[in-house]
Order: C-alpha cells, then sequence, then structure tokens
C-alpha cells in the first residue's frame, strides 16, 4: 500500500525539522507566489486564479507526495499551452481539457521517437509512461491506470499485435485504447491484423497532429465512458 510521505515522517518530526521546513517554505513561497500570479496573467487569466492554483497545488503535493524532498510548482512550459486554451475556448474549455489529461502508455523501441512522443503528450498535461517492448509495457499495463496506448506494430520481444493479443485477453477494458504508429502499414499481415482489431493506425514518418489528434480521440471515448458507467453504460 502506498502511504504519502508526510505520514511517515511525522512520527519522528522535531522543532529542529519544522523550523528549517519553516524557513524553506517562505523563502519558496517568495519566489513562487509572484511567478504563479505572472503565470496565471500570461495565460490570460486573472492574478488571484494562479496564486489560488499554487497555493492548492502546493498543500497536495506537500500531503500527499511520495518523498520529503518532493517538488512542486508553476512551470513556464504550460503558459503557452493555457493561454491557447483560455483564447480559444475560455476558463471553461481549460477545466475541461484538465480533466481530459489521461495516462499514456508510450510503447516504442526506438529511444529518440520514444522520447518525442512522450514529450509532446507532456507538454499537453498528459502523464506518459514509456516502455521499450511489448513485456515491459505489459508489466506497466498490469501496474498502472493507463488511458491509451501509443504503440509502435514492431516492437522488441513481445510486437504490438502481441501486446494487443495479450491484452485483449487479460485486461479486455484497455482493447480499445490501442493507437499504433507503423512504418509497414502494406504488409499483409500488418494490415489483417489492423482490420481485424480495429484500432486507430498512424503511419510512419508520423504527423504530430494526427497522433494528437487520435489519442484525443481515445481519451475523449475513456471520458465519455467514465460518465457512462455512472448511469449504468459498460464501460470504454
Amino acid at each position: 500500500m502506498l502511504v504519502p510521505k508526510l505520514f511517515t515522517t511525522l512520527r519522528a518530526y522535531t522543532r529542529q525539522q519544522f523550523a528549517a521546513d519553516l524557513t524553506a517554505g517562505v523563502i519558496v513561497g517568495i519566489v513562487a507566489l509572484p511567478l504563479a500570479i505572472a503565470f496565471a496573467i500570461a495565460g490570460g487569466l486573472t492574478p488571484e486564479r494562479g496564486l489560488y492554483t499554487a497555493i492548492i497545488a502546493g498543500f497536495l503535493i506537500s500531503a500527499l507526495g511520495g518523498s520529503r524532498v518532493q517538488i512542486g510548482g508553476p512551470t513556464g512550459a504550460f503558459v503557452v499551452i493555457v493561454a491557447g486554451i483560455v483564447q480559444q475556448y475560455g476558463v471553461d474549455g481549460l477545466l475541461a481539457a484538465t480533466l481530459m489529461a489521461g495516462v499514456i502508455l508510450v510503447v516504442e523501441s526506438d529511444d529518440t521517437t520514444r522520447e518525442v512522443i512522450g514529450e509532446v503528450f507532456r507538454c499537453a498535461g498528459h502523464r506518459v509512461l514509456p516502455a521499450r517492448n511489448g513485456v515491459e509495457a505489459f508489466d506497466v499495463l498490469q501496474q498502472e491506470p493507463v488511458d491509451c496506448i501509443v504503440s509502435e506494430t514492431r516492437v522488441s520481444r513481445l510486437s504490438g499485435e502481441g501486446l494487443y493479443t495479450q491484452v485483449e485477453q487479460r485486461l479486455p477494458h484497455l482493447a480499445r485504447r490501442f493507437v499504433f504508429i507503423s512504418g509497414d502499414t502494406q504488409e499483409p499481415e500488418v494490415r489483417q491484423f489492423l482490420e481485424r482489431s480495429g484500432c486507430l493506425l498512424i503511419p510512419k514518418p508520423f504527423d504530430v497532429e494526427l497522433l494528437v489528434e487520435a489519442v484525443d480521440e481515445i481519451l475523449e471515448a475513456v471520458a465519455l465512458g467514465a460518465q457512462g458507467r455512472e448511469a449504468g453504460a459498460a464501460p470504454v
């Protein structure tokens, strides 16, 4: 069972540690709070929203983090994303995009390609779990909740088709969450597999926008499925 570090740390917490943590917290607050306000303004929001976000997020990270040196705070990388969403869709759209943020498993043998795909989705606010092969990917699926699986069809040790078959048999609720990328789209066996599975395919060299759209389609279906479960419908 995973227990926040705060619960175990308090058992031997001393006044000296509290004084040191208090000093460190004040120093961090002096730096982070004005930065959070500035990011809110840059993102097209009111200053107090940045202040509220920094305080609430900082409290949750400190209370629920798994390390005594957990780091959390505003990041400039999201300003461009937040500003674009707010400008086009408003604050309600930003909230909807936040709720749709998911956990994406990226299965790719090539280190560079895997890192590029991961960075694309991390910048969009998603959590990315990397896997170098199908065996590693299936291990992750058994341990972590995953909303979408982006997989090369010809990864090592266990192919994309093999991974899909394992998931279909043992984790069937995830079978409709695959997006495959492949440079072998003309191979008969690859085409037959994709036709049988009905999974989305992005051919290599892939267009990043098409990949993002395909993943968004899966995440939207997962979000609708969660709403459907509350109403008694079948899960996605």
